[in-house]
């Protein structure tokens, strides 16, 4: 685990009781190991019909906005939105304001504020009638691993809304 917000995909393992010997790469073998690349090792990108992908396009044109409720884990729902430009804008100014030094401390902030702007509601509980601070406290009560799970789920939504935008999709 990289920072407090990622799921453990698999347990710790204790580092083996021999040591390892350090071999010097040679170009060569570089070579050799991006040539042993499994082509299916790419991440498999969600499919959506066209249909489905359509409709979203014309409310976002429409509308001004998509939302889409989705199910974590089967039990809790949630609400995404997309972000305006002007709470990208807002999102970017306050990065710019923050004096973070860390590009992980940066991204980090930039995945919270996103979720704070996205997320419309959470088991029940609308939050689109909230203030920006209200929000925040609200999302920053959320346990670690529930904010983690919540990322990715956001994550699977601005990427279904990026293909609906997508000029081969809507032409």
């Amino acid at each position: 685990m990289s920072n407090d917000f990622d799921i453990p995909s698999k347990p710790l393992t204790r580092p083996s009781s021999k040591p390892a010997t350090a071999k010097k790469q040679t170009q060569e073998d570089q070579v050799e190991m991006v040539d042993k690349v499994k082509p299916d090792s790419t991440p498999v990108q969600p499919k959506y019909s066209k249909e489905e992908l359509l409709q979203i396009f014309d409310e976002i044109i429409f509308a001004g906005e998509y939302v889409e409720e989705v199910m974590i884990r089967g039990r809790v729902p949630v609400k995404f939105s997309t972000r305006t430009a002007e709470q990208i804008g807002q999102i970017q100014d306050a990065l710019d304001r923050a004096g973070l030094t860390l590009i992980s401390s940066v991204e980090q902030k930039r995945s919270i504020m996103a979720l704070e702007q996205a997320l419309v509601s959470f088991n029940g509980k609308d939050l689109s009638g909230l203030k920006p601070e209200e929000r925040s406290g609200f999302i920053a009560k959320l346990a670690g691993p529930v904010i983690a799970i919540l990322m990715e789920e956001m994550g699977k939504f601005d990427l279904k809304v990026a293909a609906a935008c997508r000029e081969e999709a809507n032409f």
